[in-house]
C-alpha cells in the first residue's frame, strides 16, 4: 500500500463509545447495523480520529511514533495493520479525482 496514500472515512459508518469501548459501526438504510460492529483498540482509535482525508499513510506513522514514543517499525506495523482491517471491512474508502 501506498505510504502516500490519503484516507478517508466511510461516510456510512458512524463511531461511538459504549462502556469504555469504541466502536466503528456501520449505518444501513438509516439504522445502525449492530450485527456488524467493528471494535478498535486504543491505539486504533488514534489512528481513527487522525484521518481527516487530507493525512497521508506515512504522516499517521508519523503521528503514532510521536504519540506513542515506540518504533516507527511498530508504528507502521500497527497502521497498516489497522487500515488494512478497515479497508477489507468497507470502514475506509479510497476516493478517485479526476480521469481513471
Amino acid at each position: 500500500m501506498n505510504c502516500n496514500l490519503i484516507l478517508y472515512k466511510n461516510p456510512n459508518i458512524v463511531s461511538k463509545m459504549i462502556d469504555n469501548d469504541y466502536l466503528l459501526i456501520p449505518i444501513v438504510k438509516d439504522t445502525m447495523d449492530m450485527n456488524n460492529i467493528f471494535g478498535i483498540s486504543e491505539v486504533g482509535t488514534f489512528i481513527w480520529d487522525n484521518i481527516d482525508g487530507e493525512t497521508t499513510i506515512k504522516d499517521l506513522i508519523k503521528k503514532v511514533v510521536s504519540e506513542y514514543e515506540i518504533e516507527k517499525k511498530i508504528a507502521s506495523n500497527d497502521v497498516y495493520e489497522f487500515i488494512t482491517d478497515c479497508f477489507n471491512n468497507n470502514i475506509l474508502i479510497q476516493k478517485h479525482f479526476g480521469k481513471q
